[in-house]
């Protein structure tokens, strides 16, 4: 079966003009509609965000932090990834 999905380039989902198409309300939206989806119906399944941004900005795919969080599990943390690849080479 399937543990998770990877959900790529998600401040990018939605476009609106006038924007830098980055973090739209419209954005979290489908994302929370998405996570209630998976939550019924595969409650053991995982979204994880791939959203190449700040952690500061990167925090808010996770969702409503009071209710636990209605958007994304989980989320790369890309700015430690390289750090972490150079500390073990």
């Amino acid at each position: 079966g399937i543990d998770g999905f990877r959900l790529d380039a998600v401040p990018y989902l939605y476009a609106a003009e006038g924007t830098n198409c980055e973090n739209l309300p419209a954005t979290h939206a489908f994302l929370r509609r998405v996570r209630r989806e998976i939550d019924a119906l595969y409650p053991d399944t995982v979204l994880l965000a791939e959203a190449n941004q700040w952690p500061e900005d990167v925090v808010d795919y996770f969702g409503d932090y009071p209710s636990g969080g209605d958007e994304c599990h989980m989320a790369f943390h890309f700015p430690v990834m390289p750090r972490i690849f150079m500390a073990v080479r």
